[in-house]
């Protein structure tokens, strides 16, 4: 079994905001050599570097010493970790998105899908599956999120995933879903760096899978790693909004399950 430790980050700007979903998958070995090597680096002691007791990128960024401190959890990440996802969401392309759609009166909860938290997680269970070839899984995938976060709305996305979701993929997803604290848990601390990493460099560059490349500000020493990296345009939302309401609509009229899933199935805008 694999698991995936997932956190987000986000900005708010004049621009509406960017809000990033992004963690990294591994086997249980390979996270329990990490998250030693992730502890100690936590708990040393040195006159130049400080103690924590948990690593906030966000914070570490605020000082010069913090920051270069940082390099050696990239290392730790480099050494023990080979796969990562990411999904990149522009709020004000969500709003922009779901304003233009007309919902039907009997359609509840609606507003539920203009939330970034269950748009970036949607596009993450959706997408592992669909390009699970590309990336090597050959395994079922736990997915863990930081308990803290929206997690009423990661919990209902996760729901409707299993209800209306493509049959053959769910196995994946077999281990389920949970959420854990950052304190006491190293790999979401190194899925809150990734994220803040994800989104700086969302931030300087246009929303495209294909050309997209995240610059951690580290020199690269390892070549191995992998991801899937979706970005969730406007465009492709608003296709997503619309299958929706159709197969929404199927499923009121009495079609089968089986094809109300193959309905429901998003586009997704990646880079695998």
């Amino acid at each position: 079994m694999l698991t995936a430790y997932i956190d987000e980050s986000c900005t708010t700007d004049e621009k509406g905001g960017l809000f990033v979903m992004a963690g990294f998958i591994a086997t249980p070995s390979q996270w329990q050599a990490f998250s030693e090597d992730w502890t100690n680096l936590l708990t040393l002691r040195s006159a130049h570097y400080r103690q924590l007791d948990e690593f906030k990128m966000a914070e570490m960024a605020k000082s010069d010493m913090h920051f270069e401190q940082c390099m050696f959890f990239y290392r730790a990440i480099e050494r023990h970790l080979t796969m990562y996802v990411s999904c990149t969401v522009r709020m004000t392309d969500l709003r922009e998105a779901h304003s233009q759609i007309t919902w039907p009166d009997w359609l509840d909860n609606v507003e539920l899908l203009r939330n970034e938290y269950f748009t970036g997680f949607s596009q993450i269970v959706w997408g592992l599956p669909k390009f699970q070839a590309q990336l090597g899984l050959n395994q079922p995938v736990e997915l863990v999120f930081d308990e803290y976060s929206n997690r009423k709305k990661c919990e209902v996305a996760w729901r409707i995933m299993k209800q209306f979701g493509d049959p053959t993929l769910r196995p994946m997803f077999a281990p389920g879903l949970r959420f854990a604290d950052s304190k006491a848990t190293p790999p979401l601390q190194a899925a809150d760096l990734l994220a803040y990493w994800v989104r700086e460099s969302a931030l300087k560059q246009p929303v495209d899978a294909s050309r997209f490349q995240i610059n951690f500000p580290w020199t690269k020493q390892s070549k191995g790693m992998k991801g899937l990296t979706v970005f969730c345009t406007r465009d492709m939302m608003l296709r997503n909004f619309r299958s929706s309401v159709l197969a929404c609509s199927l499923l009121r009229c009495g079609a089968r399950p089986e094809i109300t899933s193959a309905v429901l199935r998003p586009d997704i805008h990646t880079k695998a």
